[in-house]
């Protein structure tokens, strides 16, 4: 089984251009950062996707040079999150659940620094950031996301949010943590297994009042465009396997929703991948299984809950698949390979 890598990983120029802006207020020159530091000038990029590897040590080089480890809570108050096109979609949705399912199924669009997943356990939904395995993400771009997902159910919800609300980091606290409980409103916990953002019920549930299904439909359009433009320049068998992935955990993705995507017929994509040495099965149990794979590495989710996620119906499922690809069990391959991901954390 071969691994899932996306390619043309990026971040959405127009918000960016709006964090550059903002930081100028600030007095912070990021094009000098740049220069000073090495680092590609995110603007220099044509496109509407400025490339991961360019914008993760950007973050880590502006905080080297401001020495202000709390510097991305101070500007990104200030930023017009309207510029992002999943901002305005939120705002389109009946609920904060329907809002946080659409982002993890456009995750590509809003970041590709990682992949976001929902899981629930009972009165409680985990919205999961697991960061791309090949690259390097900046603790402070963690930080960044995270705290884009309070703020924008704050800006939603009249519910308090510290009673209904936590955040969890991978990584070690950069400053003092009550300080970051009182960026975040909510309490938050540092060298936990997953980056993520717990909700209660009440706010999963909480309806959005004005939700315009015009505007909606609008802002899907725009984002399905966007998934295309990021889509175009990948092989196909590769496009196939990011479609759905951003769909299974909603169910078993329609092989002819993915062929719609791709602008082809069902019998002309299978025709397509025959020609790549590969069929629509083996792309998705490969995608199926590198997801599986980065569940039970990094995260703490009961193979249940994985399950669900990967779009079975039940656990029995998952289970005969998983001893296919592997000839283990799920828990018995969680079991030799969490070893890995706590030496890791050890040496980093």
């Amino acid at each position: 089984m071969s691994n899932f890598v996306p390619s043309n990983l990026g971040v959405n120029k127009q918000f960016l251009t709006s964090v550059w802006d903002k930081a100028k207020l600030f007095g912070i020159d990021l094009s000098a950062i740049c220069e000073k530091h090495q680092i590609a000038n995110p603007f220099d990029f044509s496109g509407e996707q400025v490339p991961l590897t360019v914008v993760a040590p950007l973050y880590d080089a502006v905080g080297h040079e401001l020495q202000l480890p709390e510097y991305i809570f101070i500007i990104l108050p200030h930023v017009d999150t309207m510029y992002h096109p999943m901002a305005q979609l939120v705002l389109c949705c009946n609920t904060i659940g329907e809002a946080v399912r659409l982002i993890c199924r456009y995750s590509t669009i809003a970041t590709d620094s990682c992949r976001f997943s929902l899981s629930q356990k009972g009165c409680e939904y985990f919205i999961s950031a697991q960061e791309h395995p090949n690259m390097y993400i900046s603790p402070i771009q963690i930080e960044a996301m995270l705290y884009g997902g309070v703020r924008q159910i704050r800006m939603s919800t009249n519910v308090t949010i510290s009673q209904n609300m936590s955040v969890h980091f991978r990584h070690a606290p950069r400053f003092d943590v009550e300080r970051y409980a009182e960026y975040l409103g909510c309490p938050v916990k540092f060298q936990q297994p997953t980056n993520q953002l717990i909700i209660s019920q009440n706010i999963h549930d909480f309806h959005i009042t004005d939700a315009d299904q015009a505007r909606a439909e609008y802002f899907r359009t725009v984002l399905k465009r966007y998934e295309c433009m990021i889509l175009a320049e990948q092989e196909l068998p590769k496009r196939v396997q990011q479609l759905f992935i951003q769909r299974m955990a909603f169910g078993e993705p329609d092989q002819l929703e993915i062929a719609h995507v791709l602008n082809l017929s069902t019998r002309h994509l299978h025709r397509q991948l025959k020609e790549f040495g590969t069929s629509f099965r083996q792309l998705t149990d490969d995608a199926r299984l590198a997801v599986a794979q980065q569940e039970l590495k990094f995260s703490k989710h009961s193979t249940q809950e994985i399950a669900l996620a990967l779009g079975y119906s039940d656990r029995r499922a998952f289970y005969r698949a998983f001893r296919r690809w592997t000839t283990m069990t799920p828990e018995q391959w969680r079991k030799e390979n969490v070893k890995l991901v706590f030496n890791d954390q050890i040496t980093s």
